[in-house]
């Protein structure tokens, strides 16, 4: 059975791509991109482009599995400079590809499906190594780190597919400037070594110390060191203020700020933008869907094709990736005995994760309704329902099968499309075909 109707194919091939929200950043990486694509053999072909930027990061993966296969402990330093070297390398080469497909005459939906696409894969990959790099351990770190970025992410073409429109940033921070992040991230990890994310910058601050003793939450006897921090801190009028404002908070909320790490930091940092963008995403949105004539502008309705728009639809897509994600984060913050080994949840979930942003970009382009596949969330559904039915199934030889299933599934879908996209439009996905004399 096709993965796409005739009705779709042709949706696909009447498609429109329509970008914005590009950064300062952006606007200075453009001459150079454009430099480097003038140099780029004519035979090239933009797809493989992009898959050569995709095979850089999941080369780095393997690398970091290799040494690190419970994504926790300590690599050798130039695996983090691998990691950092991949996602800078995938940067460039995913802005490259369009500009070498308008180059050689060959842009076309497939091309927009295969960038995007392999996007949608390459978030999995960099969330994995970023756990690795930030020393994240197992729990709630490496869960809430997936959703930091997979969110935003396919907000994004959730927001595309309700107004034709792909925003990349909000003219300050973008993609762009993410992806120079990540790689900053592993660069100085590779620097400073991965014990650095688990140091405790507030374990000895003397306005901490202060407000637990004055609230009486300060556990044992002070160390003289202890002491001689909260001497400091009392002298000062100052910070004896801060002191008293901030024992008025819960004791475990005193704990938790002395026990914060440095990974979880910059996880509160980016997630803070992440929710800014979530936000904007929403508001953007609702705003386009609510004025009939921006709507018009962004999305003709000869763009609209069979799309299930409006709010109540869009609420419903939201409803969708709300429940997946909250299966996504029971999977990957479950312990091993429960759910089994991290590294095949993270498989399965970055799997299911690809197919479903997959899913979401092809009716976009197809202008088809969107409805996210039931099997993965089946799939997925197993590995806590093991250990909370008693089911006594081997965790890790189940985690294993899901793992299996859920990329089998997800390559079978996307080869597929590419199959029956390839027919269509009578074009090749790896090499640029030859026209006919």
């Amino acid at each position: 059975m096709p993965y796409l109707t005739r009705r779709a194919l042709a949706g696909l091939r009447d498609y429109k791509y329509k970008a914005g929200g590009y950064t300062i950043l952006d606007a200075w990486h453009n001459p150079i991109w454009n430099w480097i694509v003038d140099h780029l053999p004519m035979w090239l072909a933009p797809n493989l482009i992009t898959l050569m930027g995709l095979a850089a990061l999941c080369g780095s993966y393997v690398l970091a599995a290799a040494h690190l296969p419970e994504l926790d402990g300590e690599a050798p330093r130039h695996v983090y400079w691998a990691c950092a070297a991949a996602c800078f390398f995938y940067l460039h080469m995913d802005c490259l590809d369009g500009k070498q497909a308008r180059r050689t005459g060959t842009s076309s939906p497939l091309g927009q499906l295969f960038d995007h696409g392999c996007d949608a894969l390459a978030v999995v990959v960099i969330t994995a190594t970023l756990t690795t790099s930030f020393n994240l351990g197992h729990g709630l770190r490496p869960a809430g780190g997936c959703l930091i970025i997979m969110v935003p992410w396919i907000m994004a073409h959730w927001e595309e597919y309700h107004t034709g429109e792909m925003v990349y940033g909000n003219g300050m921070w973008g993609v762009t400037e993410a992806n120079y992040l990540v790689v900053l991230l592993h660069a100085w990890t590779a620097w400073m070594g991965p014990a650095f994310w688990r140091i405790q910058p507030l374990q000895h601050s003397g306005l901490l110390l202060n407000a637990m003793r004055l609230q009486g939450s300060l556990e044992g006897s002070p160390t003289v060191l202890m002491e001689t921090l909260m001497t400091k801190a009392s002298s000062c009028g100052a910070c004896a203020f801060l002191s008293s404002l901030l024992s008025h908070l819960p004791g475990v909320a005193l704990r938790a700020l002395r026990a914060t790490q440095w990974n979880d930091v910059v996880l509160a940092a980016v997630g803070s933008l992440g929710a800014l963008m979530l936000l904007e995403q929403i508001v953007r949105t609702g705003r386009t869907m609510a004025d009939p004539r921006r709507l018009a502008k962004s999305m003709p309705p000869p763009e609209r094709g069979d799309k299930t728009l409006g709010f109540l639809p869009a609420l419903g897509h939201l409803a969708q990736l709300a429940a997946f994600f909250a299966l996504a984060w029971r999977c990957i913050q479950a312990d091993r005995s429960e759910a089994g080994h991290l590294r095949l949840r993270y498989v399965a979930v970055g799997g299911a994760y690809a197919l479903q942003a997959t899913r979401l970009i092809v009716t976009h382009m197809a202008k088809q309704p969107f409805v996210m596949a039931a099997w993965p969330f089946g799939a997925l559904a197993l590995l806590p329902l093991n250990a909370a039915l008693a089911w006594r199934l081997d965790p890790d030889l189940l985690a294993l099968a899901v793992a299996l299933v859920v990329s089998a599934g997800y390559l079978h879908c996307v080869v597929g499309m590419v199959r029956e996209i390839c027919d269509f439009l009578d074009i090749n996905a790896l090499t640029i075909k030859r026209k006919k004399a």
